[in-house]
């Protein structure tokens, strides 16, 4: 339980910036994948990664 804890505290409180700094070179490279080799398709798996990317750039951020 303490170790869950601690998890999420991390989470809503980062130290460092460190999250940030591999979140978006991660969700660059990911992007640019997506629209060279998918041609941007929107299925489901790929809206939900691109969601899930910004919402955790937005919370290492907060």
């Amino acid at each position: 339980m303490q170790q869950a804890i601690v998890e999420v505290k991390w989470l809503l409180f980062p130290e460092d910036s460190k999250a940030v700094e591999s979140m978006l070179p991660t969700t660059a490279t990911g992007w640019v994948t997506w629209k060279k080799s998918y041609k941007g398709a929107m299925g489901k798996l790929f809206l939900n990664k691109i969601r899930i990317a910004f919402g955790m750039i937005a919370l290492s951020i907060v």
